[in-house]
């Protein structure tokens, strides 16, 4: 957890607003609960990009939360 923290701390210099430093704080903690939860990152930051936009309820979007998500399936 600590060299999560540092690299946050690290890369907040490319943030140039409070949005920007918001925007990739959250990126950040997908990213890190997808790993906390034995999903690979880029592949499951795919499917949550194509997928959620296509989903049309609460069950299809829980589906897609990291600890619920099963790879292939959504």
């Amino acid at each position: 957890m600590l060299e999560t923290v540092s690299t946050v701390a690290g890369q907040d210099q490319f943030s140039t607003s409070p949005k920007g430093a918001t925007a990739s704080a959250n990126l950040y903690s997908v990213i890190e609960t997808a790993k906390a939860n034995g999903l690979e990152p880029y592949g499951y930051l795919k499917t949550i990009f194509t997928e959620l936009p296509n989903a049309t309820s609460l069950e299809q979007i829980e589906a897609l939360l990291p600890w619920n998500y099963k790879d292939g399936v959504s």
